[in-house]
This record gives C-alpha cells, sequence and structure tokens, in this order.
C-alpha cells in the first residue's frame, strides 16, 4: 500500500469497506462475503460523516416506528430517536398502565436496564424495531400493593363515570364513596417503595378531585 497510488488505495478501501477518502469504516463484511452498511455516530447507511457531513435537513431526526409485544399487549408507537429510554417507558405506561419503575425492556435481545436517560438512538434502537415488554424484579416485590391499587383506581374511574352519566347521585353519597376509597387506599402498605408511595399519592388525589368536582355540581 505504501508504494501505491491514490486511486489504488481508494478502491482498496472501498474493498474493504471503508471510506475511501478517510478510511473509516462505513460497511462490514457478512458471513456470506456481502457488505452491508454500518450506522452509528460516525456513519448513516454506509455514508462517511466525517467526510460527508449530513445537512441540517438531513439531520433532523426522523420518528421512530416501534412494536411493543409482551404482557397481552400489541402495538406501535411512534417515538423520536431522541428520546430516552425513560420517555419510551412513560409512553408504554400510558398504554398498558403499568408504571415504568416495573417494565423490562428487551430489544434484539438487549436488556434496556440501567439508565432511562439515555437516548434510544444511543441505545441503537432503530427503526421498525420490536421492543418486549415484562414485568422486572421489583414488581414480584410491589404486585400485591400495585394490584391494589389498579383496582381502587378503576372503582374511582367508575364513580365518575357514574356522577357524570347520572343526576340522582348526590354529592354526599359521592364523597362519602370517596372517602371510603381513600381510607382504603391509605391502609395500602407500601413498604418503603417510592414508587407505591407515589401511585397511592396519585389515586387519592384523583379520588379526592371526583368529591370536588361533585361538590361543584351540587
Amino acid at each position: 500500500m505504501k508504494n501505491s497510488t491514490p486511486i489504488e488505495i481508494q478502491k482498496m478501501r472501498m474493498g474493504l469497506g471503508l471510506c475511501p477518502t478517510c478510511g473509516n469504516q462505513t460497511h462490514q463484511r457478512s458471513e456470506d462475503g456481502t457488505l452491508n452498511s454500518v450506522n452509528n455516530e460516525d456513519c448513516r447507511q454506509g455514508r462517511c460523516l466525517l467526510c460527508n457531513p449530513l445537512s441540517l435537513k438531513e439531520s433532523t431526526p426522523n420518528t421512530l416506528s416501534l412494536k411493543i409485544a409482551g404482557l397481552g399487549t400489541n402495538f406501535i408507537i411512534e417515538i423520536l430517536p431522541s428520546s430516552t429510554v425513560g420517555e419510551l417507558k412513560d409512553i408504554i405506561e400510558s398504554h398498558t398502565s403499568l408504571p415504568g419503575a416495573y417494565q423490562r425492556l428487551i430489544a434484539k435481545g438487549k436488556d434496556l436496564k440501567g439508565d432511562d436517560t439515555i437516548t434510544l438512538s444511543h441505545a441503537r434502537i432503530e427503526n421498525r424495531s420490536k421492543i418486549m415488554l415484562f414485568h422486572n424484579q421489583l414488581y414480584a416485590a410491589d404486585k400485591d400493593a400495585l394490584q391494589a391499587i389498579a383496582k381502587l383506581d378503576k372503582e374511582i374511574d367508575d364513580l365518575n363515570s357514574k356522577r357524570k352519566s347520572s343526576d340522582v347521585m348526590e354529592s354526599k353519597t359521592i364523597n362519602e364513596i370517596v372517602t371510603r376509597i381513600c381510607c382504603k387506599l391509605d391502609e395500602i402498605d407500601s413498604r418503603g417503595s417510592v414508587t407505591i408511595r407515589s401511585l397511592r399519592k396519585r389515586a387519592i388525589q384523583k379520588a379526592e378531585s371526583v368529591g370536588n368536582d361533585a361538590n361543584r355540581q351540587g
């Protein structure tokens, strides 16, 4: 390569899956001998970003379409590559009611545990990836309390639906039911779980809001 001409060097680099200009790895050879484009911070779809930086228009993040499956769920979400794993968990919670603290996410065999602040692009999550959803180890410890809160949360929703659809439910009756639900929520043992305490507090505030709405209606 020492006595090779610039053109010969470029051809040799291209044959090795390297950028012909700087030698940056742009392609990787698979077992069958074909060259597949590399996607990382220095390369996009075989394009060397060191020699050919993206324009502002090209660098605009595209939305990722991710399929979420597991625990009896199967749905597709749209999310930006710059979104964090924590934000992904928040979206999954909105679809499944399972708090992010109890989610275990697997993408291409990789467990997305650890730092929820890392971005999806940093975690190598690509468009049309399938994300498998499981319960994590913390869920087993908080399962009973979590299910108890979920049951009472449903009672709050049912009560609010009846309040909106019925003219015969007096505010006094509604507030009596709200008080009973709040007492049951207070009795749930958090066992030191910050997440359970937060969910319990949220449910109590939700119940009190239903009572306040009933009082305003008279």
